[in-house]
Order: C-alpha cells, then structure tokens, then sequence
C-alpha cells in the first residue's frame, strides 16, 4: 500500500491525476469527487440536476469521478467509498483498479434508505487506495467511459445527451500522457512542486546553514589574506628587485 510520501514521489512518473489537489491525497490514497455525470442503475435515467445529485429510494447511482487517474503497469488499486457516506445510508462494494488503467472512474453508491439520499457535485465519495506491484503486469484495464459512452453498462441503455457523450469521449478518458500532461500544467500542481522544492531545501540545506556560512566566511576572509599577502610580497620583491638594478 503506497503512503501519501508514496504517491507524491510517484506523481508524474507512474500515477497521474487530473484534476490535481494536494488536500485530496491523505495518508494512504487520494480521494475522488462525483461528477454531474450520474444515473439510476434501476432506471439508466440521469440523476444530477445542476450541482445536486438525488440518489432514489432504495436504488444505485452510477457516478463518474470528476478526477481521471493514469497508472502505469506496476500500480493498482482499490476504490472504496467513503465512511461518511455509510452514515449517510449509502454504501458500495470495494472495486478493483487495474495496473495501467487510465481515465475517470465510476462508483456505484447504493441507497439502502427508503428517502431519496442527495449529494453534491464535487463532494468527496470514494478514495483510492494504491498498491504497488512486485512486477509489471502483461494487461491493462479499460477505461469505464469506454462502456459507458458507448450506452450500454451493466446491461443498462443508459440515457446519455450529447454534452454527456462528449465529455466521456475526453481524449483524457483514454490517454494516460494527457492526464500527465494537463496535471503537470495545471496552476495547482506547479504550486505543490514548487512548495515540495521549498520543503526540500529547507528540510536539507537549513540545518546545514550553521556549519557553512562560517565555513564559507573564512574562506573568503581567507581568500583575501591570501591575495593581499601575495600582492605585498609582489609589491617588495618587485622594489628590492629595482633598488638592485639601480
């Protein structure tokens, strides 16, 4: 299981997200928002209407995450909802992430309650948890919007508008250097790297600070020593040297 250290040092090498939150990674994972895109398992219908999303009675939702993740063939993972959200009366079944999977994932949030159980766009559902493999795996996963774009899932005609088909179509869906590439350009990302920069310096340099700033004075008042010394020496013998030929 790959710690927060873990995934920050992996970042951009073999796990990619987008979009990227430096809070959203905890101790042991990264935690994923639900999307707008969501419908009933009972019914394929669309459930989300404007930034709420309204699970029925005794139903699923399908919910895709807003982030999109790449891993390469030496990562996996689990995704697992949030224990919050059991309170809540929702719940799902822990699924797996495959090595080398790359684009948005789906969750499946299980309303036990006989009331409608509402959620916001945005708000935290599930988290990953990584594992690092001991070899690199011969097969990758599929991305979920594969399926679904498609408008089958689960046996499911799911009810999909064009904006919906378009966004699932994302190239970053499928293409594990995009999810790379809009996570290292994104504005969050380089303000993490940057303050990672800083925290490195100042977790190695500073406490070095003591030891060589006097170092670095001596050397230099040293250094100076040297150098007027040497011109003085040059100033006399360069006179003796003169008186002598006179």
């Amino acid at each position: 299981m790959l710690s927060d250290v873990d995934i920050k040092k992996r970042l951009g090498i073999n796990v990619s997200i987008h979009p990227f939150a430096r809070e959203k990674i905890s101790g042991c994972g990264i935690y994923v928002t639900a999307s707008k895109l969501a419908w009933s398992l009972k019914s394929g219908k669309k459930i989300s209407t404007g930034d709420n999303i309204c699970i029925p009675a005794n139903d699923a939702a399908l919910i895709i995450t807003t982030e999109a993740i790449s891993l390469d063939k030496t990562i996996a993972g689990i995704c697992q909802s949030r224990v919050s959200l059991i309170k809540r009366g929702l719940g799902n079944n822990a699924a797996p992430i495959t090595p080398g999977y790359t684009g948005r994932l789906l969750v499946v949030l299980n309303n036990r309650k006989n009331k409608d159980v509402s959620l916001c766009v945005g708000e935290r559902i599930a988290i990953i948890i990584l594992h690092e493999l001991k070899s690199e795996a011969d097969s990758e996963g599929r991305s979920v919007a594969d399926y679904i774009s498609s408008g089958a899932f689960m046996g499911l005609d799911l009810i999909l508008d064009d904006q919906d088909r378009n966004e699932l179509d994302n190239e970053m869906h499928s293409n594990g250097g995009m999810v790379k590439t809009y996570m290292e350009e994104s504005q969050t990302y380089i303000d993490f790297t940057n303050r990672k920069n800083k925290g490195w310096l100042t977790k190695h340099i500073k406490p070095l600070l003591p030891s060589v700033i006097p170092a670095l004075i001596g050397a230099i008042i040293g250094s100076v020593v040297t150098v007027v010394a040497t011109a003085v020496v040059t100033a006399v013998v360069t006179s003796i040297a003169t008186k002598g030929i006179n």
